[in-house]
């Protein structure tokens, strides 16, 4: 399960454009808002492939929707960020 989890977060990560490319996480009800440096790094097909249903992007932000599951997902982004 903790290595599923893990896979999951390098997914998100790299769908993201990678650790550096990412300026801030944040998330609302049911999307995990991320702030990047360069939007055309991000790849919303590897990040629908993560269990997302749609990715929003605005200005320098994507939003990744989650549904309501999106409090684990922001977690365990986070402790990637943390640890990596």
């Amino acid at each position: 399960q903790r290595q599923m989890c893990i896979e999951t977060a390098d997914d998100i990560i790299r769908g993201l454009g990678g650790k550096e490319n990412i300026l801030s996480v944040d998330n609302c009800f049911t999307r995990l808002r991320v702030a990047v440096r360069d939007m055309a790094r991000v790849d919303d097909t590897q990040l629908k492939n993560t269990g997302a249903n749609g990715v929003v992007r605005n200005r320098n932000e994507v939003q990744v929707i989650y549904g309501v599951k999106v409090g684990q997902v922001r977690s365990r982004v986070d402790n990637w960020l943390a640890e990596n």
